[in-house]
């Protein structure tokens, strides 16, 4: 599950200079996986939850450290690396924002947590996803993937946020 989040984030956000993301920012997504088998109709959906934090940064190396856990069944944590090029900032999700509507999206006003805030509701054939001002800039992703023997639906939807300092 290593940067899943964040690898869906960067494909569509080109990335600049930096304000956030900052030591401290988390953010909590939950994440449901539904499979419907073609074959018997059987359908199966799993829920997990998900927190990724910036727990540190190194000037030198010009990268974060971020931590993940994802919580289902079981818990799993990860400690992985990701340079300061890599994270979406203010400064490019400002971008996606201004120019949501040339990018094929459209502006939108959600709130989470109580705390309401501007994004870009991007939609392809298969998918959609949401960015915003939020840590990692994923405030909402839904994709459907079709195989022979069924369709599997991810959707990934933040629950709560804060921006470190």
């Amino acid at each position: 599950m290593k940067n899943v989040l964040l690898t869906i984030s960067l494909m569509f956000i080109a990335n600049t200079a930096m304000a956030m993301p900052s030591v401290g920012d988390v953010v909590a997504h939950k994440m449901t996986v539904t499979v419907k088998m073609n074959a018997t109709g059987e359908t199966k959906t799993v829920e997990l939850m998900s927190t990724m934090k910036i727990t540190a940064y190194d000037a030198a190396k010009k990268e974060f450290t971020v931590e993940q856990t994802v919580m289902g069944e079981q818990v799993k944590s990860e400690v992985f690396q990701a340079g300061e090029t890599d994270m979406p900032s203010d400064a490019s999700i400002k971008d996606a924002l201004e120019k949501c509507a040339s990018y094929g999206g459209q502006n939108a006003t959600v709130t989470i947590s109580g705390k309401s805030f501007e994004v870009c509701k991007l939609k392809g054939a298969e998918s959609e996803l949401w960015v915003g001002a939020v840590p990692f800039s994923i405030v909402y992703a839904n994709s459907t993937k079709k195989y022979p023997e069924g369709d599997m639906t991810t959707v990934v939807e933040a629950t709560d946020f804060n921006l470190g300092k």
